[in-house]
Protein backbone atom coordinates (compact mmCIF):
# COMPACT_ATOMS: atom_id res chain seq x y z
CA UNK A 1 0.00 0.00 0.00
CA UNK A 2 1.16 3.57 -0.68
CA UNK A 3 2.05 6.09 1.99
CA UNK A 4 -0.81 7.42 4.09
CA UNK A 5 -0.96 11.09 5.04
CA UNK A 6 -2.68 12.27 8.23
CA UNK A 7 -6.43 11.59 7.92
CA UNK A 8 -5.77 8.77 5.44
CA UNK A 9 -4.01 6.93 8.27
CA UNK A 10 -7.02 7.35 10.57
CA UNK A 11 -9.35 6.03 7.87
CA UNK A 12 -7.08 3.01 7.40
CA UNK A 13 -7.04 2.33 11.15
CA UNK A 14 -10.85 2.44 11.33
CA UNK A 15 -11.13 0.07 8.36
CA UNK A 16 -8.72 -2.42 9.92
CA UNK A 17 -10.42 -2.25 13.32
CA UNK A 18 -13.75 -3.30 11.86
CA UNK A 19 -12.14 -6.61 10.82
CA UNK A 20 -10.24 -7.35 14.05
CA UNK A 21 -11.32 -10.57 15.76
CA UNK A 22 -8.75 -11.27 18.48
CA UNK A 23 -6.49 -8.39 19.49
CA UNK A 24 -5.69 -4.73 18.93
CA UNK A 25 -2.46 -3.10 20.09
CA UNK A 26 -2.10 0.68 20.13
CA UNK A 27 1.38 2.09 20.77
CA UNK A 28 1.40 5.88 20.92
CA UNK A 29 3.58 8.31 22.85
CA UNK A 30 0.66 10.74 23.16
CA UNK A 31 -3.00 9.75 23.45
CA UNK A 32 -6.33 11.58 23.70
CA UNK A 33 -9.50 10.10 25.15
CA UNK A 34 -11.76 11.21 22.28
CA UNK A 35 -9.59 9.30 19.80
CA UNK A 36 -9.86 6.15 21.91
CA UNK A 37 -13.66 6.54 21.84
CA UNK A 38 -13.61 6.77 18.06
CA UNK A 39 -11.43 3.68 17.80
CA UNK A 40 -13.62 1.80 20.28
CA UNK A 41 -16.70 2.49 18.14
CA UNK A 42 -15.13 0.55 15.27
CA UNK A 43 -14.11 -2.51 17.31
CA UNK A 44 -16.32 -5.57 17.49
CA UNK A 45 -17.51 -6.12 21.06
CA UNK A 46 -16.35 -9.75 20.88
CA UNK A 47 -12.65 -8.81 20.54
CA UNK A 48 -11.12 -10.35 23.69
CA UNK A 49 -7.97 -8.26 24.09
CA UNK A 50 -7.21 -4.58 23.63
CA UNK A 51 -3.94 -3.08 24.81
CA UNK A 52 -2.69 0.51 24.91
CA UNK A 53 0.93 1.60 25.49
CA UNK A 54 1.56 5.31 26.14
CA UNK A 55 4.36 7.50 27.49
CA UNK A 56 2.23 9.19 30.17
CA UNK A 57 4.80 11.55 31.66
CA UNK A 58 3.63 14.30 33.97
CA UNK A 59 4.67 17.00 31.49
CA UNK A 60 2.79 15.32 28.63
CA UNK A 61 -0.41 15.43 30.70
CA UNK A 62 0.12 18.99 31.95
CA UNK A 63 0.72 20.19 28.38
CA UNK A 64 -2.42 18.43 27.13
CA UNK A 65 -0.61 16.04 24.79
CA UNK A 66 -2.16 13.13 26.70
CA UNK A 67 -5.36 12.97 28.75
CA UNK A 68 -5.00 11.60 32.26
CA UNK A 69 -8.56 10.27 31.92
CA UNK A 70 -7.53 7.62 29.38
CA UNK A 71 -7.11 5.17 32.26
CA UNK A 72 -10.77 5.65 33.21
CA UNK A 73 -11.65 4.98 29.57
CA UNK A 74 -9.54 1.81 29.54
CA UNK A 75 -11.24 0.46 32.67
CA UNK A 76 -14.69 1.19 31.26
CA UNK A 77 -14.10 -0.46 27.88
CA UNK A 78 -11.84 -3.35 28.86
CA UNK A 79 -8.48 -2.08 27.62
CA UNK A 80 -5.19 -2.92 29.34
CA UNK A 81 -3.10 0.24 29.73
CA UNK A 82 0.71 0.23 29.92
CA UNK A 83 3.17 3.08 30.58
CA UNK A 84 6.71 3.51 29.23
CA UNK A 85 8.25 6.90 29.99
CA UNK A 86 10.76 6.97 27.11
CA UNK A 87 8.28 5.86 24.47
CA UNK A 88 8.33 7.69 21.12
CA UNK A 89 6.96 4.94 18.87
CA UNK A 90 3.60 5.06 17.10
CA UNK A 91 2.08 1.88 15.71
CA UNK A 92 -1.29 0.15 15.57
CA UNK A 93 -1.30 -3.66 15.33
CA UNK A 94 -4.36 -5.57 14.14
CA UNK A 95 -4.78 -9.26 15.04
CA UNK A 96 -0.99 -9.69 15.17
CA UNK A 97 -0.97 -9.76 11.36
CA UNK A 98 -0.99 -6.21 10.06
CA UNK A 99 0.12 -2.88 11.47
CA UNK A 100 0.09 0.79 10.67
CA UNK A 101 3.43 2.35 11.47
CA UNK A 102 4.61 5.91 11.10
CA UNK A 103 4.58 9.22 12.95
CA UNK A 104 0.90 9.46 13.91
CA UNK A 105 0.06 9.65 17.62
CA UNK A 106 -3.42 8.70 18.80
CA UNK A 107 -4.42 12.36 18.99
CA UNK A 108 -6.50 14.76 16.90
CA UNK A 109 -3.39 16.38 15.45
CA UNK A 110 -1.61 13.09 14.91
CA UNK A 111 -4.49 11.50 13.00
CA UNK A 112 -5.43 14.54 10.94
CA UNK A 113 -8.64 15.46 12.76
CA UNK A 114 -9.34 19.19 12.93
CA UNK A 115 -8.08 22.29 11.18
CA UNK A 116 -4.74 22.46 13.03
CA UNK A 117 -3.74 18.84 12.37
CA UNK A 118 -0.12 17.81 11.93
CA UNK A 119 1.20 16.45 8.65
CA UNK A 120 2.03 12.82 9.43
CA UNK A 121 3.12 9.93 7.22
CA UNK A 122 2.28 6.27 7.91
CA UNK A 123 2.17 2.97 6.09
CA UNK A 124 0.00 -0.11 6.48
CA UNK A 125 2.07 -3.31 6.27
CA UNK A 126 2.00 -6.99 7.12
CA UNK A 127 3.88 -7.86 10.29
CA UNK A 128 6.05 -10.95 10.81
CA UNK A 129 6.76 -12.88 14.01
CA UNK A 130 10.16 -11.22 14.59
CA UNK A 131 8.72 -7.71 14.40
CA UNK A 132 5.80 -8.72 16.59
CA UNK A 133 8.24 -10.04 19.19
CA UNK A 134 9.95 -6.64 19.33
CA UNK A 135 6.63 -4.89 19.88
CA UNK A 136 5.76 -7.39 22.62
CA UNK A 137 9.07 -6.57 24.28
CA UNK A 138 7.94 -2.95 24.54
CA UNK A 139 4.92 -4.09 26.52
CA UNK A 140 7.10 -6.43 28.59
CA UNK A 141 9.35 -3.54 29.58
CA UNK A 142 6.42 -1.25 30.42
CA UNK A 143 4.35 -0.92 33.58
CA UNK A 144 0.75 -2.08 33.58
CA UNK A 145 -1.38 0.68 35.06
CA UNK A 146 -3.53 -0.19 38.06
CA UNK A 147 -5.86 1.69 40.39
CA UNK A 148 -3.21 2.43 43.02
CA UNK A 149 -0.65 3.85 40.59
CA UNK A 150 -3.29 5.86 38.75
CA UNK A 151 -4.65 7.33 41.99
CA UNK A 152 -1.15 8.50 42.97
CA UNK A 153 -0.52 9.99 39.52
CA UNK A 154 -3.89 11.72 39.34
CA UNK A 155 -3.44 13.26 42.78
CA UNK A 156 -0.01 14.58 41.84
CA UNK A 157 -1.29 15.89 38.50
CA UNK A 158 -4.14 17.78 40.18
CA UNK A 159 -1.69 19.29 42.66
CA UNK A 160 0.67 20.69 40.03
CA UNK A 161 -1.47 21.39 36.95
CA UNK A 162 -1.72 25.11 37.80
CA UNK A 163 2.05 25.40 38.22
CA UNK A 164 3.52 27.15 35.15
CA UNK A 165 7.07 26.03 35.89
CA UNK A 166 7.51 22.25 35.95
CA UNK A 167 11.11 21.30 36.57
CA UNK A 168 10.86 17.70 35.39
CA UNK A 169 8.98 15.74 32.76
CA UNK A 170 8.66 12.87 35.18
CA UNK A 171 6.74 12.00 38.30
CA UNK A 172 7.86 12.35 41.91
CA UNK A 173 10.28 9.96 43.56
CA UNK A 174 7.44 8.29 45.47
CA UNK A 175 5.67 7.39 42.22
CA UNK A 176 8.90 6.28 40.57
CA UNK A 177 9.59 4.05 43.57
CA UNK A 178 6.15 2.47 43.23
CA UNK A 179 6.84 1.88 39.53
CA UNK A 180 10.24 0.36 40.22
CA UNK A 181 8.61 -2.23 42.46
CA UNK A 182 6.42 -3.32 39.54
CA UNK A 183 8.91 -3.03 36.71
CA UNK A 184 10.38 -5.87 34.68
CA UNK A 185 13.06 -4.15 32.63
CA UNK A 186 13.89 -4.68 28.96
CA UNK A 187 16.64 -2.57 27.38
CA UNK A 188 17.86 -1.28 24.09
CA UNK A 189 21.65 -0.88 23.93
CA UNK A 190 21.43 2.93 23.85
CA UNK A 191 19.71 2.97 27.25
CA UNK A 192 23.06 2.29 28.91
CA UNK A 193 26.04 4.68 28.98
CA UNK A 194 28.12 4.14 25.86
CA UNK A 195 31.29 5.38 27.58
CA UNK A 196 32.81 5.13 31.02
CA UNK A 197 32.42 8.30 33.05
CA UNK A 198 35.20 10.85 32.93
CA UNK A 199 35.38 14.52 33.90
CA UNK A 200 35.44 15.66 30.27
CA UNK A 201 32.71 13.37 28.97
CA UNK A 202 30.85 14.88 26.04
CA UNK A 203 27.29 15.88 26.86
CA UNK A 204 26.12 14.43 23.54
CA UNK A 205 27.00 10.97 24.90
CA UNK A 206 24.36 11.20 27.61
CA UNK A 207 21.31 10.05 25.66
CA UNK A 208 20.70 7.28 28.19
CA UNK A 209 19.81 9.93 30.79
CA UNK A 210 16.71 10.87 28.77
CA UNK A 211 17.05 14.61 29.31
CA UNK A 212 17.53 17.42 26.81
CA UNK A 213 20.31 19.37 28.47
CA UNK A 214 22.54 19.24 31.54
CA UNK A 215 24.99 21.79 32.86
CA UNK A 216 25.68 21.24 36.55
CA UNK A 217 27.15 18.13 38.17
CA UNK A 218 24.15 17.98 40.51
CA UNK A 219 21.82 17.85 37.51
CA UNK A 220 23.79 14.98 35.99
CA UNK A 221 23.69 13.10 39.29
CA UNK A 222 19.93 13.57 39.63
CA UNK A 223 19.36 12.43 36.05
CA UNK A 224 21.58 9.39 36.55
CA UNK A 225 19.78 8.29 39.71
CA UNK A 226 16.49 8.53 37.78
CA UNK A 227 17.85 6.74 34.71
CA UNK A 228 16.40 3.42 33.63
CA UNK A 229 19.82 1.75 33.80
CA UNK A 230 20.48 2.74 37.41
CA UNK A 231 16.93 1.89 38.54
CA UNK A 232 17.34 -1.58 37.02
CA UNK A 233 20.66 -2.12 38.82
CA UNK A 234 19.27 -1.02 42.17
CA UNK A 235 16.19 -3.20 41.76
CA UNK A 236 18.28 -6.25 40.85
CA UNK A 237 20.43 -5.83 43.95
CA UNK A 238 17.41 -5.32 46.20
CA UNK A 239 15.85 -8.52 44.89
CA UNK A 240 18.81 -10.61 46.12
CA UNK A 241 18.70 -11.89 49.69
CA UNK A 242 22.18 -10.67 50.65
CA UNK A 243 21.92 -7.59 48.38
CA UNK A 244 25.09 -8.33 46.42
CA UNK A 245 26.16 -10.00 43.18
CA UNK A 246 29.32 -10.81 41.20
CA UNK A 247 30.02 -8.93 37.98
CA UNK A 248 29.75 -12.07 35.83
CA UNK A 249 26.34 -13.02 37.18
CA UNK A 250 25.09 -9.46 36.75
CA UNK A 251 26.34 -9.49 33.16
CA UNK A 252 24.20 -12.53 32.45
CA UNK A 253 21.14 -10.87 33.96
CA UNK A 254 21.66 -7.83 31.77
CA UNK A 255 22.32 -9.95 28.67
CA UNK A 256 18.90 -11.56 29.07
CA UNK A 257 17.14 -8.18 29.17
CA UNK A 258 18.60 -6.50 26.08
CA UNK A 259 16.38 -6.21 23.01
CA UNK A 260 18.60 -6.89 20.01
CA UNK A 261 18.37 -9.19 17.00
CA UNK A 262 20.68 -11.05 16.86
CA UNK A 263 21.43 -11.01 20.63
CA UNK A 264 24.47 -8.94 21.66
CA UNK A 265 27.84 -10.52 22.29
CA UNK A 266 28.62 -11.08 25.96
CA UNK A 267 31.75 -8.94 25.65
CA UNK A 268 29.61 -5.98 24.51
CA UNK A 269 27.28 -6.44 27.49
CA UNK A 270 30.31 -6.47 29.80
CA UNK A 271 31.35 -3.10 28.39
CA UNK A 272 27.88 -1.63 28.95
CA UNK A 273 27.85 -2.87 32.54
CA UNK A 274 31.39 -1.64 33.20
CA UNK A 275 30.39 1.79 31.89
CA UNK A 276 27.38 1.84 34.19
CA UNK A 277 29.48 0.92 37.22
CA UNK A 278 31.93 3.72 36.43
CA UNK A 279 28.99 6.11 36.73
CA UNK A 280 27.91 4.43 39.96
CA UNK A 281 31.38 5.07 41.40
CA UNK A 282 30.92 8.79 40.82
CA UNK A 283 27.24 9.50 41.39
CA UNK A 284 25.76 6.63 43.42
CA UNK A 285 28.40 5.78 46.04
CA UNK A 286 25.85 6.53 48.76
CA UNK A 287 23.66 3.70 47.49
CA UNK A 288 25.89 1.07 45.90
CA UNK A 289 29.47 0.01 46.58
CA UNK A 290 31.79 -2.03 44.40
CA UNK A 291 34.43 -4.30 45.91
CA UNK A 292 37.25 -5.87 43.94
CA UNK A 293 38.51 -9.03 45.70
CA UNK A 294 41.26 -10.61 43.59
CA UNK A 295 40.27 -10.28 39.93
CA UNK A 296 36.51 -10.11 40.36
CA UNK A 297 34.00 -7.43 41.30
CA UNK A 298 31.18 -7.60 43.82
CA UNK A 299 28.39 -5.06 43.47
CA UNK A 300 26.21 -4.57 46.53
CA UNK A 301 23.74 -2.29 48.25
CA UNK A 302 25.49 -0.02 50.69
CA UNK A 303 24.24 -0.43 54.24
Amino acid sequence: MSLLFSLEAFNAIEAELSNVKNEILVVSAFCKENILYRLQEKINREVPRKRLLVRFTLLDIINGATDISIYDFCKTYGWEMYVLFNLHAKTYVFDRKRCLIGSANATNKGLGIGCDANIEISKLVDIDSDDLKKIEMLFDSAIKMDDLLYARMRKEYLAVKTNSEISSNNWSDSILFLINEKKSYQFFMHEFPQDAFCENIALNNLDFLEVKSLSESSEIKDAFLRSKAFRWLYQELNAIANKQIFFGELTQKLHNRIIKDPPPYRKDVKILLANLLSWVNVFAKDFIEIERPNYSQIIKIKK
